[in-house]
């Protein structure tokens, strides 16, 4: 991880535990929680310590991601390697923005920047939730795998539309591996109506690596036709 050294400070200090996995130097630039933090002091490996956690810090440091550090433009995003612990001028998902450039790269190596908060991209991917439609135009009387969910995704809604009158007919959502119910069964009996789920079963809502399935019933289950809308959080 990366040393760096403040020159200039307007923030307030928070205590936190550092679960980083490694213990951490003084003025060491880490991330907790989304959060870009500098340690106050040397905080051991799952001990309680100060952080500064604000966005006004001016930070200079040497510690650049090779291949990613010409820092030739100021204003330009600056983002943090969590794997490394060095700083890089590319965007990458699994890297955190955590500022903007003040100064240039100097002849001995060394950028300035502004701090911030500090995002990374795929964590804000991940907490968006999205929606996944499926078509059933055709037989779903055995349970269906669902292709655009992956291991890890939390089912936190679904809906349906009813494109054919099925009598007694209903579509539901399953666990891949377990086949058991995440959803209730909602009706499809009525052309053009929208069904809700009214339930979802905390204990299968988040997918194993098969993902979800889902399966219809009715007097000739065979002929359900809906549009299914799934809203999930991606892992």
């Amino acid at each position: 991880m990366a040393t760096v050294y403040i020159s200039k400070e307007d923030v307030d200090h928070i205590v936190l535990n550092n679960n980083t996995g490694a213990d951490l130097a003084q003025y060491e630039f880490t991330v907790i929680g989304e959060l870009c933090l500098i340690a106050d002091d040397a905080i051991v490996d799952g001990e309680t310590g100060s952080f500064h956690a604000g966005t006004t810090l001016i930070i200079q440091t040497d510690d650049l991601e090779t291949g990613e550090d010409t820092f030739a433009t100021v204003n330009q995003d600056v983002y943090w390697n969590p794997t490394s612990g060095d700083f890089s001028d590319t965007e990458t998902d699994t890297y955190y923005k955590v500022g903007t450039l003040k100064t240039i790269k100097d002849t001995n190596g060394m950028i300035v920047f502004v701090k911030d908060l500090g995002t990374r991209l795929d964590a804000i991917l991940r907490a968006e939730p999205r929606i996944l439609v499926v078509e059933v135009e055709a037989s779903y009387a055995t349970a269906t795998a669902i292709v655009g969910l992956s291991e890890g995704d939390k089912i936190i809604g679904m809906s349906s539309i009813c494109n054919v009158s099925e009598a007694s007919g209903t579509i539901q959502l399953l666990h891949g591996t377990a086949n058991a119910a995440i959803s209730d069964a909602l009706q499809q009996v009525t052309a053009n109506e929208v069904a809700y789920a009214a339930t979802l079963d905390v204990t299968y809502t988040t997918l194993p690596a098969s993902g979800a399935k889902l399966v219809a019933t009715g007097t000739d289950e065979k002929d359900v036709r809906c549009t299914v809308v799934i809203t999930y959080i991606p892992a």
